[in-house]
């Protein structure tokens, strides 16, 4: 604007800039798919680049028994119906299985 006769007070409002958090969460699901056993947290609630390994004692079991009373075991490498399984039985089309948080889940 124009300066003129009389005072001016121009003011700015911030607020507190939150570092963003994210959660990492393990899937167990059967070779097309389908959710054998509750989903289990691995990182919760923490902020970006905090590390995160899902291979660590007990998260990834060779078996699983399942609620209906079937007992599951770690696929093999491979292309199963619901995509393509490394080595570790890990469905590659998943996030990593070490890493950091970098997004919210």
């Amino acid at each position: 604007g124009k300066v003129i006769e009389g005072d001016k007070n121009v003011t700015y409002v911030y607020k507190l800039k939150e570092k963003p958090k994210g959660e990492v969460v393990i899937t167990y699901v059967d070779e097309n798919g389908k959710e054998i056993q509750k989903p289990r947290q691995d990182t919760p609630n923490s902020p970006y680049d905090t590390p995160y390994d899902t291979t660590e004692e007990g998260e990834k079991p060779n078996f699983i028994k399942a609620e209906d009373g079937k007992t599951y075991k770690i696929v093999p490498k491979g292309d199963y119906p619901v995509g393509k399984v490394d080595e570790n039985g890990h469905l590659e089309k998943s996030d990593p299985v070490t890493g950091k948080v970098t997004k919210p889940k």
